[in-house]
């Protein structure tokens, strides 16, 4: 509503590959709003109607460069660095961090182990400096819809907030993911790196942690802030599918109290067919019906 009003405007949005096939908002704000001006980032075109894209040439040495310059390299080790991830920003941003641990000739043979896969080899490094609690809450994490909210990354874990709250800022700061008022977001190619490092332990751990923490949502009078009631909506719709089969009634309630909280405010198809199917379920319970 807000766009629709405000008259001459940019709204810029980052990785947006990860929203293709959800985009029509975008197409209707820029209908009701001609004034309005999106610009987005993405690693493929969107189809959305009025796209116009431009193509962004890979960074060159030079500009590579200027990511490690808070290192004071040697003009030779910063450029060997630099072509070695392949000229690749986010894992230039992940060994600009390793380098407050190791040394750039450190970092250069295991980069040239690591094989023809950069990022891989980038990860491999940063997920070693990580200590073994933070792996293992990371691992649980990596099975859950991002962006994980923190009262959920915490339940999930089995963990204080605290501790949660530590691990979080030990992934941001070797460019793992980054946070917001909506909860922790990996990076879109660090992601499904992550998911491979979780274990069948560590994804029941987050199933039951996701169950306990949306059968707990009502009672506890949880707020749905607007910031991340996509991430709430769906990793709640996660729980859903299994509380459907376990426990009809707990959905039930469940669904009751997401759509007090915030049912004007969630994807229509999503909302109405996952609340078809818990009505399919409640039939010994007419009441809840």
């Amino acid at each position: 509503e807000r766009l629709r009003h405000a008259g001459r405007a940019v709204l810029v949005l980052d990785n947006v590959e990860q929203l293709v096939g959800e985009l029509e908002p975008l197409a209707r704000w820029t209908r009701s709003n001609p004034d309005l001006l999106v610009v987005a980032t993405s690693r493929r075109q969107l189809g959305v109607s009025g796209e116009v894209a431009v193509s962004v040439p890979p960074l060159d040495v030079g500009a590579a460069r200027e990511l490690l310059d808070e290192h004071d390299l040697e003009d030779q080790d910063a450029a060997a660095i630099a072509t070695a991830v392949g000229l690749n920003p986010l894992a230039l941003r992940q060994v600009s961090a390793q380098l407050r641990r190791r040394s750039p000739k450190a970092i250069l043979r295991a980069l040239h182990r690591g094989g023809p896969d950069v990022l891989a080899a980038s990860l491999t490094r940063s997920w070693e400096l990580l200590d073994a609690q933070t792996r293992r809450l990371t691992r649980i994490w990596s099975v859950l819809e991002p962006p994980v909210p923190m009262d959920l990354a915490a339940a999930a874990a089995g963990v204080s907030a605290r501790e949660a709250e530590q691990a979080l800022a030990a992934l941001e700061s070797l460019h793992l993911g980054s946070r917001s008022e909506a909860g922790f977001r990996p990076y879109p190619e660090v992601h499904p790196w992550l998911r491979t490092q979780a274990s069948a332990d560590d994804r029941q751990q987050a199933r039951d942690g996701l169950h306990a923490w949306a059968r707990d949502l009502p009672e506890r009078g949880a707020s749905w802030p607007a910031e991340a009631r996509w991430a709430r909506w769906s990793n709640i719709d996660g729980a859903l599918r299994d509380l459907v089969g376990a426990s009809p009634e707990t959905a039930a309630r469940l669904m009751l109290w997401v759509g007090s909280e915030a049912r004007d405010r969630l994807p229509a198809a999503g909302y109405l067919s996952r609340l078809a199917l818990i009505l399919n379920a409640l039939d010994d319970h007419p009441n809840l019906r």
